[in-house]
């Protein structure tokens, strides 16, 4: 399938101001850092896994499933084509997801209210859970959550 991810408006979801407890940085500078450049703005939200390739002018980005609905469907800042390069609409999208994956109703409420709550969501396969939440980004605080999905 091909996407296309368009910035036209600023993706303003992500804001790790006034947590309880704060997050617990990585290394000295990482606060200073993060309240310096703030991920909530313009197109510097955290979505996806970048993919290092040969051109320096086109950047490609490895997306979940839940992660690539949520920008379809909520932010509406990506679309997804599938076959003769139509986009799919929502429900054509939908479908195709619980073809793939048949828990993916259960995994993207989950994924969804994290994002929404302005949490930084990311697999969390290597932890022997489903995802990982971030108040800021990845590179700079450990995770404080880490989330199995349960259909129960």
């Amino acid at each position: 399938m091909d996407a296309s991810f368009t910035v036209d408006r600023e993706v303003e979801i992500l804001n790790s101001g006034g947590k309880q407890g704060g997050p617990r940085w990585k290394g000295k500078g990482a606060e200073a850092k993060a309240l310096a450049n703030p991920i909530c703005s313009g197109n510097r939200a955290y979505f996806g896994h970048l993919i290092v390739n040969a051109d320096k002018d086109k950047h490609w980005f490895q997306l979940g499933m839940e992660e690539a609905f949520f920008l379809c469907y909520t932010l509406k800042c990506l679309k997804i084509a599938g076959e003769h390069k139509h986009p799919k609409d929502d429900n054509e999208l939908w479908q195709y997801m619980t073809s793939q994956k048949a828990a993916f109703p259960v995994f993207y409420k989950a994924y969804s209210h994290l994002r929404t709550k302005n949490w930084v969501v990311r697999p969390g396969h290597q932890y022997g859970e489903d995802f990982v939440a971030y108040r800021h980004l990845p590179s700079l605080v450990h995770s404080e959550y880490a989330v199995l999905v349960s259909s129960e």
